[in-house]
């Protein structure tokens, strides 16, 4: 587990430990925190921000066994990043998937200054494109429940739907 966890920490970068000493994305761990966790990294790892974040002041934080899946999220969204990184890294964010109607919600309160709460959609999406062309469409579950997300794709208005298991990444290259 001490690897991987430092694998995921080396992964996500400098930026987001900066972002944890500004309290920009610092979290409690309470009864609600994997939700809390997984909605605010998940979120800014579409938008194409490094997935990582910050509790605590303990050197050792990474460490804690209340941190294991945030951990196994972080790492998902870590590796799915460099995976597709003529996207992430290089290309560009075309726009946000629309949610579909109907689709769940997830609430919580993000630890800032001040304190916020939000909600935002059980699975959100985006449409990536590389230099060459190529488009991807990223899908993060933020939820602990299994989803299902549709959306149209392209010009054709083909409806294509997945079914994401509780906090998950799906990519689909076109």
């Amino acid at each position: 587990m001490r690897f991987d966890a430092c694998l995921a920490l080396a992964i996500s970068g400098v930026a987001s430990a900066h972002a944890g000493a500004v309290l920009e994305w610092r979290f409690e761990v309470a009864a609600g925190a994997p939700r809390v966790v997984s909605c605010a990294v998940g979120r800014d790892f579409l938008w194409g921000a490094q997935p990582g974040w910050q509790s605590g002041w303990s050197k050792a934080w990474f460490f804690d066994e209340r941190h294991v899946e945030h951990l196994a999220f972080t790492r998902r969204l870590c590796r799915e990043r460099l995976a597709h990184k003529d996207f992430f890294l290089e290309g560009e964010l075309m726009g946000e998937l629309p949610t579909p109607a109907g689709m769940a919600t997830v609430e919580g309160v993000w630890t800032r200054h001040p304190a916020c709460r939000f909600r935002v959609p059980a699975v959100m999406g985006t449409v990536w494109r590389a230099r060459d062309g190529r488009r991807l469409v990223c899908l993060v579950n933020v939820s602990g429940e299994e989803q299902t997300f549709s959306y149209r794709a392209g010009s054709s208005g083909e409806v294509r739907s997945h079914v994401l298991p509780p906090r998950s990444v799906k990519t689909e290259i076109k």
